[in-house]
């Protein structure tokens, strides 16, 4: 393993300890030049697993190897990864670790990575055949350090498949065209792109020499990642092909969480906006990183329970307060004339952490009374909210203490 390898996963993760390692036979055959790492975490996934391992089994033989990590999981899947890990073609690595969380999982992979791409991929989702395979060709033809591709939502409750939520930006970026390389420079609307690590293949020197990583215990870890990325590349290559299957709406899925991790997304914001000003970004890249950071905070906000979503709110204001004002500035220029971004981002910038928790249970009244998220006309945005119909008592709860709130100038 080169010594910048070493430095970099060990600064991240330390040491890995208590560690088993299987490797299949076709993993101990050299891979040929510009081949692919494809990163698996596994955590209690027995269901989808095996149906994510399979959508891998179109990659070019020779040109991939797949590592999976055994997060330490407490089900069976462990026992179903080693079974079609002897049975694959693909050159195969498992590694069963003690838990430690899906930032270190991935970090933990890229020590046995041998490729000179890198590609991770959730235990839970699937891709279309042949998809890194093809990523990787396209970085290697146009010299890219990073490619994106699309993705799609699939819904684990009712098999149902539908538009990603940076849908509209891919049709703006692409223009029907089949694929674009480009940089942050010349196109600022790269950061606004959903920053998922799965949807992505990395040139793995440029992925080390830049020392992009994975943040340990953080949920929200691909904010800053995806800033880190953007913000570093040279050459970034778009493809237009929808390869990416995103399960929503499973039992266990960290983003359906309502608890205190998510104030994690402070963090994540800090480190993505330290990211984008160790790069100099220009002030039209740090609006739409703002868009983009804005969103997810207020999402995660809609979903903190009602007792800290105060406290939230208030530590949202404050990060606020470390924004460049020219982000700023170049944001209210873009957005002057949606009424939804302007709001969210007036209550944050001028520190009005309390109409930010009445504006939220407001929209969770609107999403729980009905029974299903509803859409703004005016500006066709969807709410993050849970599907959930409330009746009788509980609707009237939650009507008097949104009323409560609105009357009150203590909250």
């Amino acid at each position: 393993m080169d010594t910048l390898h070493t430095d970099l996963v060990n600064k991240n993760c330390n040491e890995f300890k208590n560690i088993s390692i299987f490797r299949n036979e076709n993993s101990y055959v050299e891979l040929k030049e510009n081949s692919i790492s494809i990163i698996i975490p596994v955590y209690n996934t027995e269901n989808y697993v095996i149906e994510t391992l399979n959508s891998l089994m179109g990659e070019e033989l020779g040109r991939h190897e797949i590592i999976v990590v055994h997060d330490g999981g407490t089900d069976n899947s462990l026992k179903l990864i080693l079974d079609w890990a002897k049975k694959t073609d693909s050159p195969a690595t498992v590694v069963d670790q003690v838990n430690a969380g899906l930032s270190q999982a991935r970090m933990s992979g890229l020590t046995h990575a041998r490729g000179d791409y890198i590609a991770f991929l959730d235990s839970d989702d699937t891709v279309t055949p042949g998809l890194y395979t093809r990523m990787a060709r396209y970085a290697v033809q146009e010299q890219c350090d990073l490619v994106i591709c699309r993705s799609v939502e699939f819904n684990d409750s009712n098999c149902h498949v539908s538009c990603f939520y940076d849908e509209w930006l891919w049709n703006d970026l692409l223009q029907n065209a089949p694929a674009k390389t480009t940089c942050l420079k010349n196109t600022p609307l790269l950061l606004r792109l959903e920053p998922n690590a799965n949807t992505r293949v990395m040139r793995r020197e440029f992925m080390l020499a830049e020392g992009i990583n994975f943040k340990r215990d953080l949920i929200f870890e691909d904010l800053p990642a995806h800033a880190h990325e953007i913000a570093s590349a040279r050459r970034i290559g778009l493809i237009n092909e929808t390869g990416y299957h995103y399960r929503i709406n499973r039992p266990g899925k960290i983003t359906r969480e309502r608890s205190l991790r998510r104030f994690h997304i402070f963090t994540s914001v800090n480190l993505a906006i330290q990211y984008a000003r160790q790069y100099s970004i220009d002030k039209e890249a740090g609006a739409w990183l703002l868009n983009l950071m804005t969103r997810m905070i207020i999402w995660c906000g809609e979903n903190v329970l009602l007792p800290h979503r105060l406290k939230f709110f208030e530590q949202a204001c404050e990060v606020y307060t470390n924004i460049p004002e020219e982000w700023l500035t170049t944001y209210e220029s873009i957005f002057s004339e949606n009424e939804w971004e302007m709001r969210q981002y007036l209550f944050l910038k001028n520190n009005q952490s309390r109409d930010l928790v009445k504006y939220t249970l407001s929209v969770d009244s609107l999403v729980l009374v009905n029974g299903h998220s509803k859409k703004l006309v005016a500006s066709g945005i969807r709410f993050a909210g849970y599907s959930r119909k409330l009746a009788g008592a509980g609707k009237r709860r939650l009507g008097r203490l949104v009323r409560k709130i609105s009357h009150s100038s203590k909250y």
